[in-house]
């Protein structure tokens, strides 16, 4: 474990590495997303499930959320997250993540470009 942490401490993608033991150690994958956040591609499902490893990767960059579970990619508050470093990722989100014009609007107010990905019926009114 020690010699995998030092490893992921100084190059996040070399997870990809690891052992499936390590990469389902949460304390292993937090260190990696760190350095380098599309690293969660290389842990372990779970992980790419719990909303805290998710997030760490996404402050690093924010494609990281391409790697996350469906169950986070319809989370809104980690998709605005994501959404804050490169609206791009808006892209990303699961389909009916805005679904009502209220959280359209409050997902607007953050990049006002996230109506380019609205569904159409939303832009209506």
């Amino acid at each position: 474990r020690d010699v995998v942490l030092g490893a992921v401490r100084t190059h996040g993608g070399a997870l990809e590495f690891a052992s499936e033991r390590l990469r389902a150690d949460a304390g292993v994958v937090v260190e990696a997303v760190q350095r380098d956040g599309s690293s969660l591609r290389f842990a372990a499902e779970a992980l790419r499930d719990a909303r805290d490893v998710v997030e760490a990767a996404v402050a690093q960059d924010a494609f990281a959320l391409e790697h996350a579970s469906s169950r986070l990619l319809a989370d809104r508050e980690l998709v605005a997250l994501a959404a804050q470093r490169s609206l791009l990722v808006a892209k990303l989100a699961r389909p009916g993540l805005w679904a009502t014009q209220e959280q359209l609007l409050e997902a607007a107010c953050t990049h006002v470009a996230v109506l380019g990905f609205a569904p159409p019926d939303l832009l209506s009114d």
